[in-house]
């Protein structure tokens, strides 16, 4: 997924970056080549605007048999400490929990984040947790989203600025950090996907933290062929199970319903 990623970003600049080289040659139009044409079709296969919609009432979030992924020591993005920027709109609208009043007991070290920026004023925490609204997350961290649409009209060559554009969308997010010893952070489209869930190993098991978008009040499924009944509080889970270990296949699903 993240050569996927790295390959559709260098050939949306590539492209972007042609169109501009033809501006600046004052070239007449031409019928377009064999690889543009390939391109358009690619774009308009993954996204030029990327939205999702509630969660179903029962949407899985399949996941390998080699099980979640691990939450491991925050380590910043190629070395780089994140910088200030306001808050990516579309994860606060997903997240209520990043809508409520902040107090001072919110503040959370964001320094060593694998993101690029950050909005110091917008983390909120929840018990043990602090949920970290983001821009950048890093590309190892962040896979193509799985809700897209096409443009309307004709699909076409995108500028340099629109391809940076669809880029930076598709990279914001929000981290999830326990007790400042470990974090994971998950893209806006693995939020809504309900794939935004991850394992912080410890002594005797494994603690499943995780995101979930607004109108989850279940998150339910099995881990290593037992059932599994998460308790949702304020858009994130904190569940330590005993016994679990990194390996096991855990499957989970997104629910409205809550829990009896």
């Amino acid at each position: 997924m993240t050569e996927f990623v790295d390959d559709l970003e260098a050939e949306l600049l590539k492209a972007a970056r042609r169109r501009q080289a033809r501006r600046l040659r004052f070239t007449p139009p031409r019928v377009a080549a064999r690889p543009a044409l390939v391109l358009a079709a690619a774009l308009a296969a993954f996204a030029f605007v990327i939205r999702g919609g509630p969660p179903d009432p029962e949407r899985p979030a399949t996941r390998a048999p080699a099980g979640l992924p691990v939450a491991g020591v925050p380590t910043p993005c190629n070395g780089k400490a994140p910088v200030p920027v306001s808050a990516p709109e579309r994860v606060v609208r997903e997240l209520a929990v990043l809508r409520r009043p902040r107090s001072v007991t919110d503040r959370v070290d964001v320094s060593r984040l694998p993101i690029e920026g950050f909005d110091p004023e917008a983390a909120r925490r929840v018990g043990p947790l602090a949920v970290v609204p983001a821009r950048g997350v890093c590309r190892r961290n962040a896979p193509p989203p799985e809700r897209i649409h096409p443009p309307r009209g004709k699909p076409k060559t995108p500028t340099v600025e629109e391809a940076n554009e669809i880029i930076a969308r598709a990279r914001e997010g929000a981290c999830v950090v326990y007790r400042e010893q470990a974090a994971r952070c998950f893209t806006l489209g693995e939020i809504r996907a309900g794939k935004a869930f991850a394992l912080v190993v410890e002594r005797d098991g494994a603690r499943i933290i995780g995101l979930v978008p607004d109108g989850t009040q279940r998150v339910t499924g099995s881990a290593d062929g037992g059932a599994l009944a998460l308790e949702v509080e304020e858009n994130t889970v904190d569940t330590l199970l005993m016994g679990l270990k990194p390996t096991d296949e855990v499957s989970l699903k997104l629910g409205r319903g809550r829990m009896r």
